[in-house]
């Protein structure tokens, strides 16, 4: 009787612990669906480019890391701003924030004008910083409306890292692509990436580290040696596209020019700034730089939710093949955003 008894009592604490941790579950759900949403605008014909697939998974990642949903707004390519702020105003009666790409710049001011109360943010994309590409909708510096622009100069810092891996102490020469339009922000940025990267250590180097752990003097000078050692691959520029004829070329970097290197299927890695599908590039592109709506959209939000109405964002590297970048590299590209 005693053992049944203990057997019931098991029972009965398994099934109030299982129904605790089912009206958790339920009230979390709840507390989710009951938040107010985000909303992110794009036009019909970027679905084809980007991945409807992509679009659904990375809309699912956001709404987690939010903790509120994320409801895409797709309007067709030719819809008039009216249109577009009507679409937006019937996806949700009372959104967190809503997302507009710059082209609907105008359809922002629209819905904000209708809609005071709600955090409206306009993403430029890639601009240099002396410019102004949403002024001409909203007013300059205007703070009725959240703008974010993509942080080139941090982006081509990690691409700077990225090369320099994929070079990993050859010293060969990276081929890089840029618009003239933010060179000059650029170009230094890359070079520190570049010469921030540190090769991976053979095993004697870290036996010879392992020998003078026990001394921290001889240990740094030893490690101020080998800084003085090193060497990095050579960076050359290029604001138009030209064929490379580098013999040491290790990798091209293609941002907003030098696009004819993938389509002529460049048998180098390419480090490639863009939000196309990874399915519709060839297979020599080994990292996508992404700096999409949905790619900005949590921190987009985040930041309009602390009161920063201006700032930089940082892309998502997307890495196809990561094999030749060592760990630790990973990650500071990974955390520099």
């Amino acid at each position: 009787m005693r053992l049944e008894s203990q057997k019931f009592k098991k029972k009965r604490i398994l099934l109030i612990i299982l129904t605790a941790a089912a009206a958790a579950v339920l009230v979390t759900a709840g507390i989710f669906f009951l938040r107010s949403p985000v909303l992110i605008v794009t036009e019909q014909a970027f679905i084809t480019f980007y991945g409807e697939g992509r679009i659904r998974r990375e809309t699912i990642l956001a709404s987690l890391e939010l903790f509120r949903p994320v409801r895409n707004v797709f309007v067709a390519n030719d819809a008039g701003d009216d249109l577009v702020s009507l679409a937006v105003s019937e996806a949700s009666a009372n959104p967190f924030s809503v997302i507009f790409p710059l082209r609907f710049a105008q359809a922002a001011r629209i819905y904000r004008e209708d809609n005071p109360r709600t955090r409206v943010i306009v993403l430029e994309g890639r601009f240099p910083e002396y410019a102004d590409p949403s002024g001409f909708a909203i007013g300059r510096d205007n703070p009725d409306f959240f703008v974010f622009r993509t942080d080139i100069a941090g982006d081509f810092y990690r691409a700077g890292l990225a090369a320099a891996a994929i070079d990993n102490g050859r010293n060969g020469t990276i081929g890089v692509f840029v618009s003239s339009r933010f060179e000059h922000e650029v170009r230094d940025k890359f070079l520190l990436g570049v010469n921030d990267f540190v090769p991976r250590t053979g095993p004697s180097a870290e036996a010879r580290r392992r020998e003078l752990s026990d001394d921290p003097f001889a240990l740094e000078v030893e490690e101020e040696q080998e800084m003085d050692a090193r060497t990095h691959p050579q960076a050359v520029f290029y604001t138009t596209y030209i064929l490379l004829h580098y013999p040491d070329l290790t990798s091209v970097v293609v941002a907003d020019v030098g696009i004819e290197h993938i389509e002529r299927g460049l048998d180098l890695p390419v480090i490639f700034f863009t939000w196309l599908n990874p399915a519709l590039v060839p297979d020599n592109v080994m990292i996508i730089v992404n700096d999409s709506s949905w790619a900005q959209a949590v921190r987009a939000v985040r930041m309009a939710a602390s009161g920063v109405t201006k700032g930089n964002i940082g892309s998502n590297f997307y890495f196809r093949n990561a094999d030749n970048i060592n760990r630790r590299t990973l990650r500071k590209i990974e955390g520099s955003r």
